[in-house]
C-alpha cells in the first residue's frame, strides 16, 4: 500500500509527482529541497483526507487533505499543481478553485488545480 512519486530534473529544473498519498517519510525530505514544481492528487479537501490501516498489518494507508498537502510541500516548493480531483472539487468548481487559491496564499506558495488541456510553462514559475 505503498505511494510512488517521481522526481524529474531537467536543465536546472526539478518537477516532483505523486500520485494519491498522505506522508513522505523524512529520510527523503533532502531530495526534495528547491523543487520547482510538486504535481500531486487532490481526492479529498478536508484536513486529514482519508487514512485508514489495513487491518491484518496495521499499515496505515489512503490520502492526505489538501490542506495537509499544501502544508507539505511548502517546505519544498513555491509551487503546487493539483490533479485527479474527488467529486468535492466538481460540485462548484469557480468555488474550489477559490479554496484551493486561499490555501496556497495562506501558506505562501502558489497553487493551481489542472484540468483537461491545462499547460503550464514552467519558465513562468514563480
Amino acid at each position: 500500500m505503498r505511494s510512488t512519486a517521481y522526481l524529474v530534473e531537467k536543465g536546472g529544473q526539478r518537477l516532483f509527482y505523486t500520485g494519491d498519498m498522505f506522508w513522505i517519510n523524512k529520510e527523503y525530505h533532502p531530495l526534495l529541497e528547491g523543487i520547482d514544481l510538486v504535481v500531486t492528487e487532490a481526492s479529498f479537501l478536508r484536513r486529514g483526507g482519508m487514512i485508514r490501516r489495513d487491518r491484518a498489518t496495521g499499515v496505515a494507508y489512503g490520502h492526505a487533505g489538501v490542506p495537509n498537502l499544501v502544508e507539505l510541500f511548502r517546505k519544498f516548493t513555491a509551487n503546487i499543481l493539483f490533479v485527479h480531483f474527488g467529486s468535492w472539487f466538481y460540485s462548484n468548481t469557480r468555488k474550489s478553485r477559490r479554496i484551493l487559491a486561499a490555501l496556497g496564499k495562506e501558506n505562501g506558495v502558489h497553487v493551481r488545480a489542472g484540468y483537461e488541456g491545462y499547460e503550464l510553462d514552467l519558465s513562468d514559475l514563480r
